[in-house]
């Protein structure tokens, strides 16, 4: 009894301390002030753009398949090991889809989210345009695969995204660039995180169409009639297409000249794929790489 009658007025008191910590207070104890609310995204198309050949382990599939199977490449032991001699193996095989889907796509389709509400459209149109190329190339190396629901785990909670099939993939690009390369402005926001055509809004027009003519190649075996309709859309489109390779799709790494025993050669650094391509012997690589 006398203990109850002790900690009663000491409960009580604990009971007023914590009332009179209001939500505000507590989340502000709880927000770290070196991290930002929100994120750029530009800065979001930025990273998207460098996540694309920027892996070494990504592109590796490249080497071990898709250049072996084209006899592009042969000799490296993971070329004629993996597509060479046509082994499956799953673990080589799913770099794209699993390095592709939690990096850039993420990137790429929660910078469309913050975009939208922050009212950046030439922003929004580049990033749009962006996803659709890098799902061109998971879609291409694996067919049907979550397009319309992926990245939308946060935003939408959508955890399971659908498998659309590739015939809806591929219709979904021809809309999505049409919509983006019509909602680019010369007047609109500057797009600031492109370190492809540095905010270029023409060039970003011409990727469309030119990404358009790329697709409407590809379905023109399947569906004829409907690759004949967005190609010669795709022509007439303003904003053109690519005329010269002026006009590519390129990232400019920075050019570093160093020695390796007598030799002297150029490392690309940040670009994985070249890196590929380049090889382990500086001596016996072509001299435009």
């Amino acid at each position: 009894m006398k203990l109850h009658k002790i900690f009663t007025p000491v409960l009580a008191a604990l009971a007023l301390i914590a009332g009179s910590c209001s939500d505000s207070y507590m989340e502000d104890l709880n927000t770290d002030p070196s991290k930002a609310n929100g994120i750029d995204p530009n800065a979001q198309l930025t990273t998207a753009q460098l996540q694309t050949y920027g892996d070494l382990g990504m592109v590796e599939i490249y080497r071990n398949y898709h250049y072996a199977f084209s006899q592009m490449l042969m000799g490296c032991w993971n070329t004629t090991n993996y597509g060479g001699r046509h082994t499956i193996d799953n673990n080589e095989m799913c770099r794209i889809w699993t390095s592709l889907y939690p990096n850039a796509i993420k990137n790429l389709t929660d910078g469309i989210h913050n975009s939208e509400e922050e009212g950046l459209t030439n922003v929004n149109a580049a990033l749009r345009i962006y996803r659709v190329y890098m799902m061109s190339l998971i879609t291409d190396v694996y067919g049907d695969a979550p397009f319309s629901e992926a990245g939308l785990g946060y935003i939408a909670e959508k955890f399971n995204p659908r498998y659309d099939t590739q015939e809806e993939i591929y219709g979904a690009f021809f809309n999505e660039l049409t919509d983006a390369c019509g909602a680019l402005s010369l007047s609109g926001d500057k797009i600031t995180g492109d370190v492809i055509y540095n905010g270029d809004v023409n060039k970003w027009k011409k990727l469309a169409n030119s990404l358009r003519l790329r697709f409407a190649m590809r379905i023109s075996d399947v569906d004829p009639d409907k690759a004949k309709q967005e190609f010669e859309e795709a022509l007439m489109a303003d904003g053109g297409v690519f005329t010269s390779a002026t006009d590519d799709a390129l990232i400019k790494y920075m050019e570093v000249s160093f020695s390796f025993g007598q030799d002297t050669y150029s490392d690309y650094r940040g670009n994985a794929l070249s890196k590929l391509l380049f090889g382990n012997d500086p001596a016996n690589n072509p001299s435009y790489l």
